[in-house]
C-alpha cells in the first residue's frame, strides 16, 4: 500500500521534499495497523500450535492452503451466491472472498468492522461451543450468515466440541479437512 502511494505521489510531480514528507506520513500512518496484524497472526499461530500438533502452522496455511481447503472454497463458488455470507475464522476468512466471491463475517482485521471489539469474540465463542444453541442460532440469523466453513482452525478452537450438535445446521459438503454447513432459517 505504501509503495503504491509513493509511486502515485511521485507521478504527481511533487518536489522531492514534499514527496519525502508524504512518504513519511504514509509509512507512519500504516505502520501501527500492520504491526498489530502481524502480532495477532503470530499470537494465533503460537496459541494454535501449542494446542494440537495436527494443525499446520498458520503462515504456510494461509499462504499455501491445502487442496481440501481449496476444494471446499471452490464448492462455495459453484454452489452459493456471491451475496451469501460465510462464517469462518480469520485465515480462511481472508481466502473465501478472493476465491469464491462470498461475503465473510470475519476476515481481514483492517477490512472487517468491529474485528477486535466484537467479531473475534463472537466467532471464537461460536466455534468453541460456548454459545448455547438458541444464542448461536440468533447470532447467525442476526448477522445474516448463510453458511459455516468448519476447517482445521475452527475445529482447533475446541477439539471436544462437535459442531453438528447445533441442530439448525445442515451438512452440504465434507472432505477430510472441511465441513460446510448451511444455516437452516
Amino acid at each position: 500500500m505504501a509503495v503504491l502511494s509513493v509511486f502515485f505521489l511521485k507521478n504527481l510531480k511533487f518536489s522531492p521534499k514534499t514527496l519525502l514528507i508524504f512518504t513519511f506520513f504514509i509509512i507512519i500512518g500504516t505502520l501501527p495497523g500492520s504491526l498489530r496484524d502481524y502480532y495477532e497472526q503470530f499470537r494465533l499461530t503460537k496459541s494454535l500450535s501449542r494446542q494440537s500438533l495436527e494443525v499446520p502452522p498458520m503462515t504456510p496455511y494461509i499462504d499455501y492452503p491445502s487442496k481440501e481447503i481449496l476444494k471446499a472454497i471452490y464448492f462455495l463458488e459453484k454452489n452459493t451466491k456471491p451475496n451469501q455470507t460465510v462464517l469462518t475464522h480469520f485465515f480462511v476468512g481472508n481466502l473465501i472472498p478472493a476465491y469464491s466471491g462470498n461475503l465473510v463475517y470475519f476476515g481481514h482485521p483492517t477490512e472487517t468492522s468491529q474485528f477486535w471489539s466484537t467479531k473475534k469474540t463472537n466467532v471464537e465463542q461460536f466455534f468453541s461451543g460456548k454459545m448455547n444453541p438458541l444464542r448461536a442460532q440468533e447470532f447467525l440469523i442476526k448477522n445474516k450468515i448463510d453458511f459455516i466453513f468448519y476447517g482445521p482452525q475452527e475445529e482447533n478452537l475446541n477439539l471436544k466440541f462437535d459442531i453438528l450438535t447445533y441442530k439448525f445446521l445442515e451438512k452440504i459438503f465434507q472432505n477430510p479437512q472441511v465441513l460446510i454447513l448451511k444455516v437452516i432459517k
